[in-house]
């Protein structure tokens, strides 16, 4: 069953140990966001585009798993722009530390719906 990232929300995904370089298996927090709240436009554009943005994005964590990618990346789809940065990230929650290693920093997605003109929230009216 594949990986659905919803829009607006966070999710972790484990990477198994043999898709790292480390010993134990990782983990990595996922943020697919809106720069503000989404609208209808927004909504039923990321709806259409979420299977490919989901698969892309847990793609990308298994390249930088193998080889660290210089973030941020710019990935422009038929009707998106999808940015993908991370941040350090500074949990050091007990099950993180003892048996599964905390990933590079949280992946963030930033999705922007492209508009006849360009790039923007909202088509034109």
């Amino acid at each position: 069953m594949p990986i659905l990232l919803s829009m607006n929300d966070t999710t972790i995904l484990f990477v198994h140990s043999d898709a790292t370089k480390h010993r134990n298996p990782s983990a990595v927090q996922v943020t697919v966001k809106t720069e503000r709240s989404p609208d209808v436009w927004n909504l039923a554009a990321y709806y259409c585009v979420q299977h490919e943005i989901s698969e892309l994005i847990t793609r990308l964590i298994a390249a930088h798993a193998h080889k660290e990618l210089k973030l941020p990346l710019i990935f422009e789809g038929r009707n998106y722009t999808l940015t993908a940065s991370r941040k350090p990230w500074n949990y050091h929650g007990r099950l993180l530390t003892e048996r599964i290693n905390p990933y590079h920093g949280p992946v963030t997605a930033s999705f922007r719906v492209a508009s006849r003109h360009g790039t923007t929230d909202r088509p034109e009216a």
